[in-house]
């Protein structure tokens, strides 16, 4: 095997190394990760980013992170197949001041191994705690296996007593960790049963049965200190007020342009300090990295900036409000045709207008985070369909009736060349049948075909997550 020594010095943007923060390193030797996503998220300053931050290595690479800290930071590895054919590798862990040493191998039986400052191997390995409370909450969530029969026992504080022999039962198992990073772990571990109970208490607030599990909800936020600076740092904590928010304020229906004012005040009003920075910063970046444009959210990025001038995370928050004035001031783009639907009272009405025609139809919604992400690799489609004379039909879902300025500003923003049509109720009920499943239930965004002779396919919703125009590519060979 070639062995390709590449070394890469990380110092991320917006960080000025002072006299009071000591300076920890994060030294990763990544073998066999060709073909691979290799990225990371982190903590800046004590406050935890889903960022996905991609690192771009040879097959076999070493890269060293360099990461200003005032204590303990944590960060997350992960190694992920975009085909989803190789075995994924990930890990989470604490960084210390100092130097932690990883090295990271998909393709071996432990494919992720982490060595810490403190020479204690227990160290490296804490975050395996919180992370098996995570698969329990993660299970519940997705309809997997109920390991602790925690959905089937209707009593609060009998799920709370089985979810502490488990966090018990783990941390035997890593006793003899650093007390610093013991401290950390259970403060995570804590916040991964707070999740497990607030999923008891959404399921219950279903069957209007919630009432009973508020008093054991409120018990076990106040013993954790949902204020307290240290949950900042847990990847747990964003879901967690996000939770508190609709128990809190239970808005009702609300439009999402609203929802992001909403938060930020119920995140003000409930915490201070480090944990309102993290909650409050964490809403913000997530607006912009799932492409929401929320047009509030360059106020409010400039009212965290005065009331946290000194956060780390106010880089990737100005990114993201470069791209939203970007969005909220769209310049027209030729090639663009917004349809009339106001005397559609049928698809078929639609459909013949394209007679003799490929038509390739994508059916999305602004709301719906993949059909935006499926729009940032829409180029290469754009360009076979011109060269091989494909129609492009984009039809809309989205139904609020002051919906329309969004939906234009999003179809310019992302250039989708071709037509758009938002649905109206006259038509909303067969485009549900037409390309939902058995039971009319939708799932986009999805792509269909339309061939000369007026076949219409349904090909999904796999295909328009998809960044491989590879395979979209086969089948509108056969139409063209």
């Amino acid at each position: 095997m070639r062995f390709c020594l590449l070394l890469v010095w990380l110092v991320p943007a917006g960080f000025i190394c002072n006299a009071q923060q000591q300076e920890s390193s994060v030294i990763v030797t990544a073998k066999n990760v060709d073909g691979y996503d290799l990225s990371y998220h982190r903590s800046y300053n004590g406050v935890w980013l889903s960022t996905f931050t991609p690192i771009k290595l040879s097959s076999d690479s070493v890269f060293v992170l360099k990461i200003p800290t005032d204590g303990i930071e944590r960060m997350m590895i992960l190694a992920n197949d975009p085909n989803r054919k190789l075995p994924n590798a990930y890990k989470s862990f604490y960084v210390m001041p100092g130097v932690t040493e990883v090295s990271i191998d998909p393709l071996s039986d432990d494919k992720v191994i982490v060595s810490t400052p403190s020479g204690n191997h227990l160290d490296g390995n804490a975050t395996d705690i919180d992370d098996k409370i995570y698969d329990v909450w993660f299970s519940l969530a997705t309809g997997g296996k109920d390991q602790l029969g925690i959905y089937s026992d209707t009593i609060p504080e009998s799920v709370s007593a089985k979810l502490e022999v488990l966090k018990d039962s783990l941390f035997v198992q890593y006793n003899g960790m650093s007390p610093e990073i013991a401290d950390a772990a259970r403060r995570d571990a804590r916040l991964c049963e707070l999740m497990v109970l607030q999923i008891c208490y959404n399921e219950a607030r279903r069957n209007n049965k919630h009432a009973i599990w508020e008093k054991e909800l409120a018990c076990m936020r106040d013993e954790i200190d949902i204020n307290n600076s240290e949950n900042a740092r847990s990847p747990y904590f964003g879901d967690i007020m996000h939770n508190f928010f609709f128990q809190d304020v239970n808005p009702g229906r609300i439009s999402p342009d609203s929802l992001l004012q909403l938060r930020s005040e119920h995140i003000l009003n409930a915490l201070s300090g480090k944990a309102a920075e993290a909650a409050l910063g964490l809403i913000l970046y997530k607006d912009g990295d799932e492409n929401t444009f929320n047009p509030r959210a360059p106020s409010l990025t400039e009212k965290f900036k005065s009331l946290f001038p000194n956060s780390g995370i106010i880089p990737f928050l100005d990114k993201k409000v470069e791209a939203n004035l970007a969005f909220n001031s769209p310049k027209s783009s030729e090639g663009i045709v917004f349809l009339d639907n106001s005397s559609l009272k049928a698809l078929d009405q639609l459909f013949t207008s394209y007679k003799g025609k490929a038509v390739l139809i994508d059916v999305w919604a602004t709301w719906c985070g993949p059909c935006r992400k499926s729009f940032e690799h829409v180029k290469p489609l754009q360009e076979y369909a011109d060269k091989n004379e494909i129609q492009l039909l984009y039809i809309s879902v989205d139904e609020q009736d002051d919906i329309e300025e969004k939906w234009k500003s999003m179809v310019n923003y992302y250039d989708l060349k071709g037509h758009h049509i938002m649905i109206n109720p006259d038509i909303k009920q067969e485009v549900y049948s037409t390309f939902g499943n058995s039971d009319n239930i939708l799932s986009i965004p999805c792509y269909a075909i339309i061939d000369r002779n007026g076949k219409l396919s349904v090909l999904g919703s796999n295909l328009a997550e998809s960044t491989d125009f590879n395979q979209l590519h086969t089948i509108l060979e056969k139409i063209k």
